[in-house]
């Protein structure tokens, strides 16, 4: 090991024994499955925040999306909008001088499994480690870029570079007394939060999970829990991003967050308490600031993953699905959706090993209760009707037409399908585009109309069309 990890290694037995009052040693089955109810209404929520420009927002919000995708097992790589995905955002963004976007926009492309040492002729590592100053990265009153580069270093494969055993070196260094972490070096902002990201870039760096810094630092943990089981940033009330971090941080060390109680409520089970309906988790029980950020954390804690998050796979994919029918629009949803099983006319059930359009539709159809009709054709299923409209059933994926049966055609993660009822076979979509989205009383918004182009597969403008306001 490393002399800095040789250093910490001495652990007091008085600290050990406290230790083992409050956490068990072996990690249990506490970790959310991805296709568990909270995490597919949390993909679904992402999904119907997805923008027209393929990201989740700026300021960092599509990065840290991202990262939970890839926690769930997903790549958002494939999740198109308006035929935009997250890396099309990532690549449209102006380079900035803020460290701070580099280390999240490496930590995004490994979770995903692009290259941050050449993503569009940038390499974002060289611009990390031209940012060190001496012993340690960025100002040298500030602990948490330390704690942010550490993790986007180890994940680009520099854990033994000199500048992440540096940076490490200068957070075990700046450890509190009662074994917290602060934001700086000054001691401004001692909370769980920057206890619980020092432990997981300590942990990421090579320190050993039985050192004497980490088990203090699980210490000030247990100490830190709210009564409601929660954890708070300074003196705000207990939230979704504080009990995030702490979560990831006990799983980085090998420990059970779940058995991180006040009486009988865990950790775990607060932050649970903190999703909505939607699928959103809000920051405090009385709060809903920064919705999506609060779920971007949420996710990766409760599968049980930390930063930095590592390229993942799972058989579950989430989409966006509408339903337009003769005369109006039936159903307009994003799902999370794995292998089924569907059944035909006659009852009998046929396997749908990956998700297809005519299994997404089932399975939507059956969650709102929308009456439908499957028949065994002799080769395969098709949809016969839906909602009383018969035999003209056609559908799309990611505006175009597959030449495939929709029992056939395999759907990957953040495609967006469309059935319409189109007896004829003559329709293509259409989409409508403003020239902007607001204006005064008395001022003229412009609409352009375009006609997806089978032949081409390209969008021009339409020949003809109506639009009707109200």
């Amino acid at each position: 090991m490393d002399s800095y990890t040789r250093k910490k290694s001495c652990v007091a037995l008085i600290i050990t024994f406290i230790f083992c009052l409050f956490f068990a040693y072996s990690v249990s089955a506490a970790p959310l499955s991805p296709d568990s109810l909270p995490i597919k209404k949390a993909m679904s929520y992402f999904k119907a925040n997805q923008k027209d420009d393929g990201g989740f927002g700026p300021g960092g919000v599509t990065e840290w999306v991202m990262m939970a995708i890839s926690a769930a097992g997903q790549d958002p790589r494939g999740w198109y909008k308006n035929g935009n995905t997250p890396i099309d955002y990532l690549r449209n963004q102006t380079p900035t001088q803020n460290p701070y976007d580099w280390i999240r926009m490496i930590l995004a492309l490994i979770s995903v499994g692009e290259n941050p040492k050449d993503f569009y002729g940038i390499n974002y590592i060289q611009k990390i480690k031209h940012h060190y100053q001496g012993d340690q990265f960025g100002d040298p009153l500030s602990l948490r870029d330390d704690y942010w580069v550490v993790l986007a270093l180890v994940s680009a494969g520099e854990k033994y570079s000199r500048h992440a055993q540096d940076s490490a070196r200068f957070i075990l260094s700046h450890q509190n007394q009662d074994g917290s972490w602060s934001a700086s070096t000054t001691g401004v902002e001692t909370c769980a939060d920057n206890t619980a990201i020092a432990l997981i870039a300590l942990t990421a760096a090579g320190c050993k999970q039985s050192s004497e810094a980490i088990m203090k630092g699980l210490t000030y943990l247990r100490k830190a829990q709210a009564p409601d089981g929660g954890f708070s940033y300074l003196f705000m009330p207990s939230n979704a991003a504080s009990d995030s971090w702490v979560i990831q941080a006990l799983y980085a060390v090998g420990k059970d967050p779940s058995k991180l109680k006040v009486g009988t409520i865990d950790v775990i089970t607060h932050l649970l308490k903190l999703q909505q309906e939607d699928g959103s988790f809000t920051w405090t029980a009385k709060s809903a600031n920064s919705s999506l950020l609060m779920t971007a954390y949420a996710i990766p804690a409760l599968v049980g993953k930390w930063y930095p998050i590592n390229h993942s796979k799972s058989d579950l994919i989430t989409l966006g699905l509408r339903v337009e029918g003769e005369n109006a629009t039936i159903l307009d949803t994003q799902l999370t959706h794995g292998p089924s099983r569907l059944a035909d006319s006659k009852g009998v059930l046929h396997p749908a090993p990956f998700p297809t359009p005519l299994s997404v539709l089932v399975e939507a159809a059956v969650r709102q209760k929308i009456d439908h009709l499957l028949v065994n054709s002799g080769m395969g299923l098709f949809l016969k009707s839906l909602m009383g409209e018969s035999d003209g059933w056609q559908y799309r994926v990611n505006d175009r037409l597959p030449m495939a049966p929709a029992n056939e055609y395999r759907l990957k993660s953040g495609d967006e399908v469309i059935w319409f009822y189109d007896y004829h076979g003559r329709k293509s979509p259409l989409r409508i585009l403003p020239d902007r989205f607001t204006a005064w009383e008395g001022e003229t918004i412009t609409f352009r109309i375009d006609q997806f182009s089978d032949a081409t597969n390209q969008w021009k403008p339409a020949s003809e069309a109506v639009v009707v306001v109200g």
